[in-house]
């Protein structure tokens, strides 16, 4: 049950305000920042944070929580699976919309998580692999004319490969809203840019990987 549900609607506003105002300096300044300020920035008195919240791990959670939760849209694994379109289009367009959505707000709440150890968790990386990662590799796997899933499970490289294509365009928010770079092409710039670099060094390597697998599997048959 979300904590909101139980608390008279005056309380339900005060928490509210404490989690905008947390998110915003929390975005800033990392979580370590004391209960005094935060309710400065809500309005309130520094006592009310202690009520509406059991511990800071509580209210840093609940700032943190809409990062990992929630996020995916099925209108995304849609657009992944559709082949009439070519795959650069498509990885463009995704990548373009989900990226699009990030604010400086949240992309430094994202690295201020990573260095808390919210990502050791494995809630993003998992919805990643399933939804996003895999339905990669397995439409390049198609292009390359290689095995799908049935036949060979995804494997460690392929899922780092796929890792590195998204790694590549997040960076973009990073370098914009967590160290201060100053970009001036727009996302729709250089999405596709990096996803055409991208796909035809993948495809190959994509070969080599599962090449290296198949003599692998015949060498431990032998």
């Amino acid at each position: 049950m979300d904590p909101m549900d139980v608390l008279p609607q005056d309380a339900q506003h005060e928490r509210e305000r404490v989690l905008a105002a947390a998110r915003a300096l929390f975005g800033e300044h990392g979580f370590s920042l004391p209960d005094a300020a935060i309710a400065a920035g809500a309005g309130l008195d520094a006592s009310r944070i202690g009520a509406l919240f059991p511990d800071r791990a509580a209210l840093v959670e609940a700032v943190i929580a809409p990062l990992f939760d929630g996020r995916w849209q099925q209108s995304w694994s849609d657009l992944l699976a559709d082949r009439s379109l070519p795959l650069a289009q498509r990885l463009s367009r995704f990548y373009i919309e989900y990226r699009g959505r990030v604010d400086r707000t949240e992309a430094r709440l994202w690295t201020w998580a990573g260095l808390n150890g919210a990502h050791a968790s494995g809630r993003a990386s998992g919805t990643l692999a399933g939804k996003l990662f895999s339905p990669m590799i397995s439409e390049m796997r198609h292009e390359s004319l290689l095995p799908g899933f049935e036949r060979r499970p995804l494997l460690p490289l392929e899922r780092e490969l796929a890792q590195s294509l998204h790694g590549a365009i997040a960076f973009i928010n990073t370098r914009r809203f967590v160290f201060g770079s100053n970009i001036e092409p727009s996302l729709e710039t250089l999405v596709p840019m990096i996803v055409r670099s991208f796909l035809p060094g993948a495809k190959q390597e994509l070969i080599r990987i599962h090449r290296e697998a198949t003599d692998a599997a015949a060498g431990g048959r032998r």
